[in-house]
Order: structure tokens, then C-alpha cells, then sequence
């Protein structure tokens, strides 16, 4: 009997000594994977900083709009142009921010862009909270890894002081 418990003991030994190496395996993988998730958090992190910097200091007004017209991301020179921060003008909708024909205006746009898969390019005016302004503005697909699009990316430029110089010119040139 005594021998009969001692090959169980060893037997008991051998199987906590396989378990303990492939505990060990685990922490040991565990560990590699939370490092390799942690470099990628942090690569992202860093590619995300540099893109926020890139729309917040761009002379542009750059806006991210779902295909409903929503407001996805907006930079501080987008979100100024109505008087307010980013943070308030996220999860908006084109018609809460303008007149019902220039939303409508904007929302065939974004169905052009939707279903043509083209970018549009206009100069139009635009009657913003803070003044009326003349915009150059490009808005284009953004598309997921299938193809598919899933926003509309847009960039405009105020104008208005080029679109005033173009007509004082006009002016200028009819009088003589």
C-alpha cells in the first residue's frame, strides 16, 4: 500500500510540475501579448495625435459627416465658423446647423458623393452664424477595407476676401 502511495505522490508531483510549466508558458505568453498589445495602443495613439494636429492646425475647414449627415469629427476651424467648440457640434446634423434649403442643398450633395463614389468641388455661399462667407469646398468618399463608403470626408476654404477682390475688380473694369 505505502509503495501504491508513493507512486501516486509521484505521479501527483509530475502532473503539478506539467502543470506549472504550462503555467508558465501561459504568463510568459500572456505577457508577450499584452506587450505587443501594448506597443499597437500605443502606435495608434501616436498616429492618432498626429492626425488630430493636422486638422487642428490646417488653415481648413475639415469635417467628417456620416452618410446621413452627421457630424462624425469636425476641427476647431469648422466648428468656429458656427461660434462653438468641436464638442458641440458632433453627432449633429447638417439640417440642426443650417436653413431647411441649404441643408437639403448639402444633403444632395452627400447623396451625389454616396452614389457617384466622386468627389464634388463647388464655390458657394454660405450663411453661417457668425457672417455670410464665400467656401470653396471639396467633399469626397471615404470608404471602408471592402470598398463600401461609410462617410463623406469634406475640406472647404473661406474665400470671401478673394471672391470681394473679384468683384471690385469686375466693378473696376466696367467703369472703364
Amino acid at each position: 500500500y505505502r509503495e501504491q502511495q508513493m507512486n501516486d505522490q509521484s505521479k501527483t508531483k509530475q502532473v503539478l510540475i506539467q502543470v506549472l510549466a504550462s503555467l508558465k508558458q501561459t504568463i510568459a505568453y500572456l505577457a508577450r501579448t499584452d506587450s505587443d498589445r501594448k506597443r499597437v495602443e500605443d502606435a495608434l495613439s501616436v498616429s492618432e495625435e498626429r492626425y488630430r494636429i493636422l486638422a487642428e492646425n490646417s488653415p481648413s475647414m475639415i469635417f467628417l459627416l456620416d452618410t446621413q449627415g452627421n457630424i462624425l469629427i469636425v476641427n476647431e476651424k469648422s466648428a468656429a465658423k458656427f461660434g462653438v467648440k468641436p464638442d458641440a457640434m458632433t453627432g449633429r446634423n447638417v439640417r440642426d446647423l443650417f436653413s431647411e434649403p441649404i441643408a437639403e442643398r448639402h444633403m444632395q450633395a452627400i447623396k451625389k458623393v454616396i452614389r457617384d463614389g466622386e468627389m464634388i468641388h463647388s464655390e458657394l455661399s454660405e450663411p453661417f452664424p457668425t457672417g455670410e462667407r464665400w467656401i470653396d469646398a471639396r467633399i469626397a468618399p471615404v470608404r471602408d477595407k471592402n470598398g463600401a463608403i461609410i462617410a463623406v470626408l469634406g475640406i472647404s476654404h473661406d474665400i470671401t476676401e478673394r471672391k470681394l477682390a473679384e468683384e471690385v475688380i469686375r466693378e473696376s473694369e466696367s467703369k472703364f
